[in-house]
């Protein structure tokens, strides 16, 4: 899979403020390798601005750092990369809403920057958020901090398992049916599960 992280916004996101330094921006780099590297994915990493007027691309830690240039935008980049790479197996990182609604136009799916760091970050830690002997590991994907009920909920996603009863439908219409998801559920699923 090919992953197409709008930089900035994931990091700006993620650290909650409007600049970001280099040894972030570097840090932010070294982890997606490392995760790119885990789950052999395609990283492309797209940044605004650079050093020079035109499009430049450098390879670090595995994943393909891109600079749009100088007075163009990371999102014109990724527009761009996205109308010529639509038929690829593409996951478009950001919280632009904008550039959510294009990909979408272009049926590439994309995942929001906090909610996809979450996701890196307990990959590299090693809580992948998988099956294992039948049960499922939580994945926190919200910012709110509490520890207590984390640890609590992490506690239960390690003991409980799920049961056929669990996915049955008690509704008149479905009684003894199994559920079933909507387009949208299983997309996130299928998504997840590359991630």
């Amino acid at each position: 899979m090919i992953i197409l992280v709008d930089a900035y916004n994931v990091l700006k996101q993620v650290l909650g403020k409007k600049t970001v330094s280099d040894s972030e921006r570097r840090c932010f780099i070294r982890k997606l390798g490392r995760y790119a590297k885990r789950r052999e994915h395609k990283v492309y990493c797209i940044f605004d601005g650079g050093f020079y007027e035109w499009v430049s691309k450098e390879v670090m830690n595995g994943v393909v750092v891109i600079y749009s240039g100088m007075g163009h935008s990371a999102d014109d980049y990724i527009k761009e990369y996205l109308r010529k790479n639509k038929l690829s197996d593409i996951l478009l990182i950001s919280s632009d809403r904008e550039l959510r609604v294009f990909a979408s136009r272009l049926d590439v799916e994309s995942i929001c920057s906090k909610e996809f760091y979450e996701i890196m970050k307990n990959r590299l830690s090693g809580n992948a958020g998988q099956e294992k002997y039948g049960q499922v590991r939580a994945i926190k994907l919200t910012q709110n901090e509490n520890e207590e009920l984390d640890k609590l909920m992490q506690g239960a996603s390690n003991v409980i398992q799920y049961k056929s009863q669990d996915f049955v439908n008690n509704s008149k219409k479905r009684a003894r049916r199994s559920f079933t998801l909507s387009k949208q559920e299983k997309k996130i699923i299928k998504i997840l599960k590359k991630l």
